[in-house]
């Protein structure tokens, strides 16, 4: 049977893989090939492993197999590895037993042999017995199935079994001195009981007695009854979780006045914890009713909550509110001991960091160091962003920036860098130095910055730098050689810049096939050049746009913007124009360069093939330049471009257009696409900051009307979400309840959770109740993710829901 041996091993090594990490528990699996290498009898050999696992798994088809030895006691290897775990589970209880028979084939049955005979005889006192199951199978796929099932259901047991002993684990684990002090003399407020449970289990019992049915049951009563079997715990029952509906529902009713045990209550604490990142049952009311001034459950849950799910969520919590940790209520010994034992999932770990990184103090600064120093791929960059932040909130400036310079990183969390990075004036010379081979790109580019205003960057060093692998770091590696004399043409300069290793087959335009640009560099280059023809005169502009030819324009772009009072009107001509006279004008010009030769001529030729693209180009380049002198009169000629698609869009369209733009203009600008890259056919994935200038277009343009019209019209929900998210809270706040109940009630989570976090913003809290009360009356439409927010609006306080209460920027 090896390929159902083998299809055993791969059902292992995926649970271990897949779900080792998230349950807590690894599977080793043992055959007798693993055992059979070592000294003196085999069968000795693989006893000692059968005796002390935890889960024996025989497997037979038609092979009894040979006796393990010459004394006649076992007739085969299995029958004595299978006797002794039944004689180990009948003393201890240990090990579970699973039994896979494979389907014989009726041929075979009709003439067994020796071998098959014993095992079927072997199945058969199985069967009599009744004191194991087991299961047949057909395929390698039946097998895996039920051994994948076989090994989950028992994790899962022992995994049940460790929980139910929480109470216990607690007991024994110290708390924080004053906390466990505290929690004592309220044990009256926070210590489980049922008291409520069991007046409406006895209600329960007798309205079922009276009717003689369940029929007059209602989905509150299942509800509260699943909720009460799920609050008790006990060593050999299998956890079950009350779904999220359920959990809705009894909110629901908890709301019209429903009392809950504390039991019940720490039960909805866990699942609203264990749900948090899902956002689709409320957690806040339950946390607020256990909260006291001396008694966080979330930092309770934090170390002692069975599920990782739980424990990440409540630190989370912790996080969000700001919740120091005081010496007296945490010590250093107690985070450590509960966020970073050594059995503390990389997760959890990666969560506690998180809240080092916002609040930690130098008191826990060892504990982020240790967890840095452990090198665990998972939590690495964390630690060290943890021991920054810490150093930074201590006023060790200097310290903070030693750090990033002897920590080699490729990337780091960009505000926590930037805030270091733009110290570094106060860093000596010689220090600095050491950042220029640094791993990270920005690193890089910022010491190198620095050390060029100072004069202290050398010719040698500089030119190093021209290799280096970020574009932008070269772009400055060369304007510091351009200071100290070197002379490089633009030819040169974009070399340097654009990498050949990076180019594919290059066309007509000088670009590159889309899945060959360097973008990096290109824009690196572009950002060169136009910084040089800025430095040009007027003079010197004019005679390079006279000489110019086609796809040689950025002197002509240059001019018409820095002087726009003189050249503003031809600008405005060619964009009304497309740029026709302009394209025809270089293409004369490249004729008369080159003379009328067959080569001039299918250049020529290859010119007017991609016309339409150049203009188009062209034209967007000629409307950015309009858009940013933000002259009125130009608003129908920016609207015109709009409406036929010409030449797409840019931020600097927007920008125009919610200053000069009308309501008419709504529907517009919110179907517009994000900008193209400018190079090949590929648009950009749809940036966040395209949309978000289109939701501040609309905002402008509609400031003088009720945002609640606005929301109305027919936008996307991307942009929808995005207008409700960047609208003031005093705007929001006028919202007519029309309107509020179509946005709860949208069809898109993102758009009911940006409302949501809106409402619980910008009402007070009597109207959220309100609206919360409403909108729990309606049967038709009512979503979990609105439950959620409101619940966090009604249930705690303003300035708790205000830290809390953060929309993503999308």
């Amino acid at each position: 049977m090896q390929e159902e041996r083998k299809a055993i091993r791969d059902v292992v090594a995926e649970f271990n893989e897949s779900w080792a990490e998230e349950l807590g528990y690894q599977i080793q699996l043992l055959g007798w090939e693993d055992t059979v290498a070592g000294f003196g009898r085999p069968q000795q050999i693989i006893n000692q492993e059968v005796d002390r696992c935890d889960l024996f798994v025989g497997m037979m088809w038609k092979r009894w197999g040979t006796p393990p030895d010459s004394t006649g006691k076992f007739t085969s290897g299995f029958q004595e590895e299978f006797e002794r775990s039944v004689a180990r589970r009948n003393e201890s209880g240990s090990p579970e037993i699973s039994l896979f028979f494979k389907a014989v084939s009726r041929d075979l049955q009709a003439d067994p042999g020796d071998e098959l005979k014993k095992v079927l005889n072997f199945r058969d006192t199985i069967i009599s017995d009744r004191s194991l199951l087991f299961q047949e199978f057909d395929t390698l796929a039946d097998i895996e199935r039920l051994v994948r099932k076989c090994i989950t259901s028992f994790v899962n047991r022992i995994r049940s079994q460790d929980e139910s002993s929480l109470v216990a684990q607690v007991e024994a684990k110290t708390l924080p001195h004053d906390s466990q002090q505290v929690h004592d003399e309220k044990s009256e407020t926070v210590s489980p009981h049922l008291h409520e449970g069991y007046e409406f289990l006895r209600n329960l019992i007798d309205s079922i007695a009276q009717a003689g049915n369940t029929d007059h049951l209602s989905s509150s009563d299942v509800a509260r009854l699943r909720l009460l079997a799920n609050s008790l715990s006990k060593v050999g029952n299998h956890e079950t979780e009350v779904g999220a509906h359920d959990v809705n529902i009894i909110f629901s009713e908890y709301y019209k006045g429903l009392k809950l045990s504390e039991t019940e209550v720490q039960c909805l604490l866990r699942l609203g914890f264990r749900h948090l990142n899902d956002e689709n049952v409320p957690l806040w009311s339950w946390f607020a009713r256990l909260r006291t001034d001396e008694f966080n459950p979330a930092l309770f849950s934090s170390a002692f909550a069975s599920s990782d799910n739980e424990r990440v969520a409540a630190i989370g919590v912790l996080t969000s509110l700001s919740h120091e940790l005081a010496r007296h209520e945490a010590s250093a010994e107690w985070i450590r001991d509960a966020w970073f034992s050594p059995d503390t999932a990389t997760r959890v770990r990666f969560a506690a960091l998180t809240y080092l990184a916002k609040h930690g103090t130098t008191y826990v600064y060892s504990i982020a160091q240790e967890e840095y120093e452990r090198n665990d791929r998972g939590t690495n960059l964390k630690a060290l962003e943890a021991m920054v932040e810490i150093r930074l909130r201590a006023g060790e400036g200097i310290a903070a920036q030693q750090l990033v310079f002897e920590s080699q990183f490729e990337s780091l969390h960009s505000e926590t860098l930037q805030t270091v990075l733009q110290q570094l004036d106060d860093v000596p010379t010689e220090k600095l130095m050491i950042g220029l081979d640094h791993h990270n790109a920005q690193v890089r580019l910022h010491t190198i910055r620095v050390l060029a205003r100072r004069e202290a960057l050398d010719y040698e060093i500089a030119n190093r730098l021209l290799d280096d692998h970020d574009a932008f770091v070269r772009k400055e590696a060369i304007v510091a050689l351009d200071a100290m004399g070197r002379a490089s043409t633009l030819d040169e300069v974009k070399k340097v810049l654009v990498r050949p290793e990076k180019q594919a087959a290059r066309g007509l335009l000088g670009t590159v096939s889309a899945s060959g640009v360097d973008k990096e560099g290109e824009t690196a280059f572009e950002s060169y050049s136009l910084e040089k023809s800025r430095e040009l005169s007027n003079a010197e502009l004019n005679r390079r746009v006279e000489d110019s030819i086609l796809l040689d324009d950025k002197e002509y772009f240059v001019r018409a913007e820095t002087y726009f009072a003189r050249y503003g009107d031809l600008l405005r001509s060619e964009v009304d124009g497309t740029f026709g006279e302009y394209f025809d004008e270089r293409i004369r010009r490249r004729e008369v360069s080159l003379g009328n030769n067959a080569f001039s001529q299918d250049l020529v030729r290859q010119s007017r093939e991609i016309e339409d693209f150049v203009r188009q180009k062209l034209t967007r380049r000629g409307l950015d330049i309009l858009c940013r002198k933000r002259k009125k009169g130009d608003v129908d000629r920016i609207r015109s471009n709009l409406k036929s698609g010409y030449a797409g869009a840019s931020i600097e369209d927007l920008e125009f257009m919610g200053t000069y733009g009308c309501d008419d203009d709504v529907v517009l600008l919110s179907s517009l696409n994000a900008p193209y890259s400018g190079r090949g056919l590929l648009p950009f994935e749809p940036p966040g900051d395209f949309h978000d200038g289109i939701a501040r277009a609309l905002l402008k343009i509609t400031r003088k009307s009720p945002v609640g019209d606005l929301f109305s019209m027919p936008i996307s929900e991307s942009i929808l979400k995005r207008t409700i998210t960047l609208c003031s809270e005093a705007r929001f706040s006028r919202i007519s309840e029309e309107a509020l109940k179509m946005l709860l009630n949208h069809e898109s989570a993102d758009v009911r959770k940006a409302a949501s976090v809106m409402v619980v913003r910008a009402f007070p809290k009597f109207r959220v109740k309100g609206i919360l009360k409403d909108y729990m009356r309606g049967e038709k439409f009512r979503y979990y993710n609105v439950m959620h927010w409101l619940d966090l609006g009604v249930s705690m306080s303003r300035k708790d829901v205000r830290v809390i209460a953060r929309l993503p920027s999308w």
